[in-house]
Parts: C-alpha cells; sequence; structure tokens
C-alpha cells in the first residue's frame, strides 16, 4: 500500500508505504522511479512486527529524509533518515550544524527537547538515544527495547 508519492529533483518520484514482508508483517517501503516510472531502487525495513513508511522528503543532498522536525523557535530542523542517521540544520539557512547522528539501522523520528538543546532519536535499531544538539554527542547510554522504536 502506498502513502505517499513526492516529486524528486531528477524528475522521477519517491514513494513510501508498506508491503508484506517475508516473516509476514508488514514492512516499510520505499522506492524511487524514474520519470516514466521505471522502478530505480527499492528499500523495505521491518523488525519484530509490523513497520510502514508514511513519509519521505528528498534533502539539499538527494538523500531522503522520513521525519522532519522544527524546534520550538523555528530556527533549527532535526530530520529523520532511513540512512541511519539524524542530522540538526538551521533553518535558515540549511546549513549542517554538527556530525549526523548515527544509528545502526534506520531513524524513525526525531524531536527537539523543550529547552531546544537535546534531540531524542528513534531508530528501527531498537533504541531511543539523547543527543547534545551543539556538540553531537550521545548523552547517556542508548534506550534499548524489545522492538522497533517509533
Amino acid at each position: 500500500m502506498i502513502y505517499k508519492v513526492r516529486n524528486t529533483s531528477d524528475g522521477g518520484f519517491i514513494f513510501c508505504g508498506h508491503t508484506m514482508g517475508l516473516s509476514g508483517q508488514d514492512d516499510a517501503w520505499w522506492f524511487k522511479t524514474n520519470s516514466t516510472g521505471d522502478t530505480l531502487w527499492t528499500k523495505t525495513y521491518g523488525g519484530i512486527g509490523n513497520d510502514y513508511g508514511y513519509s519521505v522528503h528528498q534533502s539539499p543532498d538527494s538523500g531522503y529524509v522520513v521525519s522532519a522536525e522544527f524546534s520550538l523557535d523555528g530556527q533549527l530542523v532535526v530530520t529523520a533518515s532511513a540512512d541511519c542517521t539524524a542530522q540538526v540544520w538551521d533553518a535558515i539557512t540549511g546549513e549542517r550544524i554538527g556530525k549526523p547522528l548515527k544509528h545502526a539501522d534506520r531513524v524513525i523520528r526525531a524531536v527537539f527537547s523543550v529547552d531546544g538543546g537535546r534531540v531524542v532519536t528513534a531508530s528501527a535499531d531498537r533504541t531511543a538515544q539523547v543527543w547534545n544538539v551543539v556538540s553531537g554527542k550521545r548523552i547517556g547510554k542508548p534506550l534499548e527495547h524489545r522492538d522497533v522504536v517509533i
């Protein structure tokens, strides 16, 4: 099932949704086509339970982002990506701030703390992690779960 389709900078399209995985559970599904609809690549991701791809956006570096959130003051954006990272950006200039916040599997969600000084990321690697926005360093140990953190 397709939940979202977007135009891409190369004239093609990026789709997201879910498909039946080998385990019999739904897996999140993203695929890219050219302008005539030919499939260029497809990615599926799934854990123990059902997983869904509800959103996708093309990033300035032509990668793809599955979640994005503004800081409360609107000055920063944090993006979560299927490339196993989250990234903080300057919302005015579009410049990256710090290093990518790395997980072992795709990052499903990333949000700022109320004070804007920290970001929490949720990942298919079964962890949530808290990061310092300025240094990009993880605060404390990963918060481990039994399944994908959403």
